[in-house]
């Protein structure tokens, strides 16, 4: 039961911020679309070696005037203390074409 606990409290946490990562993703996508959360698929992933743990949570685009967008099923990472949920750190999404585009920013 004290899994499940957590993890309704880690969704909640996703709902609560929901707008930051819409915003986030549309910055490297098309603001027209719709971005949709599975909440379901959250779960507190391992980090890199020597990295703390960061929550993970599946979400796909549609309506997109950027088609290639549409149905990816893309993964968003959210670095934040999975014991206090209290910020996010950092945010990104771990497959392309979005993380394609965050990469080229960062050029």
């Amino acid at each position: 039961m004290r899994q499940a606990a957590q993890k309704e409290r880690q969704i909640a946490f996703l709902k609560a911020h929901e707008k930051e990562l819409v915003d986030f993703i549309k910055k490297y996508s098309s603001q027209e679309e719709t971005v949709e959360f599975d909440w379901e698929t959250v779960e507190a992933g391992k980090g890199m070696a020597f990295t703390k743990p960061t929550l993970i949570v599946k979400f796909n685009i549609s309506d997109s005037s950027e088609k290639k967008y549409n149905d990816q099923g893309y993964v968003l990472r959210v670095d934040t203390d999975i014991n206090k949920l209290n910020k996010i750190d950092a945010l990104m999404v771990l497959n392309d074409p979005i993380y394609s585009n965050i990469q080229g920013e960062d050029q």
